[in-house]
């Protein structure tokens, strides 16, 4: 696809296309097929301690170090100057995540595949929420949003069709309020049932492709 980010109009950057979505019950299922001496729900409660005591690491302040991945904590926001203190209406603390030595290592060892249907696809850049006045993610249930990039158009007619949010369980909540619609920008009202959680927006459609293709963006959460 095109690369905005060169002077070259010939530049082109590749777009990854996800194979799918794993939830932690997907994993657990995965890792029971490669064998264990444990059983389903020994390893599910082991790894929900785990990741219960990691995370409470990290909000206590500690640095984490993993195979998967390293986390710390951020601090977002503007300081006046160097007397200003931490304000929770201008600043929030937020994991800084970084890849692990194992993880790293499995993706040198990925090997791609070009896929001549890409172009087909639509691409789902940044999703702007009004209420929040976020671009980084955060969403609001109920708020205005505007979703850039490009190939964004569906059949409003085919259910299949549209935008969908899917949350951490794989339920899927259908964008049915949508104001403006272009090729390179949709404005709609995010679903206003949606839970607190994090969500990927996926948007289906077969208006570029006699085939559905599918655009997904992902770590949206709502707080």
């Amino acid at each position: 696809m095109d690369n905005p980010l060169t002077p070259d109009p010939n530049d082109c950057r590749a777009q990854v296309l996800t194979a799918g979505n794993r939830s932690m019950d997907d994993i657990i299922d995965i890792a029971m097929k490669r064998g264990s001496l444990v059983t389903r729900p020994d390893l599910k409660a082991v790894l929900e301690l785990v990741f219960e005591v990691m995370t409470d690491e990290v909000a206590e302040g500690y640095s984490l170090s993993t195979p998967l991945c390293h986390v710390r904590q951020s601090i977002r926001g503007v300081f006046e100057n160097d007397e200003a203190v931490f304000d929770p209406e201008k600043h929030e603390v937020r994991p800084s995540i970084t890849a692990g030595a194992l993880l790293v290592k499995k993706m040198r060892d990925v090997i791609p595949v070009k896929d001549t249907a890409t172009k087909a696809v639509p691409i789902l850049r940044k999703l702007y929420d009004q209420v929040s006045g976020s671009n980084e993610g955060e969403i609001t249930p109920g708020s205005m949003a505007i979703l850039k990039g490009r190939r964004l158009l569906w059949d409003a007619l085919e259910a299949d069709q549209g935008l969908f949010f899917i949350d951490a369980a794989h339920a899927e909540t259908k964008v049915d309020a949508v104001l403006e619609a272009s090729p390179s920008k949709i404005s709609f009202q995010i679903p206003a049932g949606l839970a607190t959680g994090n969500y990927t927006l996926q948007l289906r459609s077969r208006s570029y492709s006699t085939l559905m293709r599918t655009g997904i963006l992902d770590n949206l959460e709502v707080k």
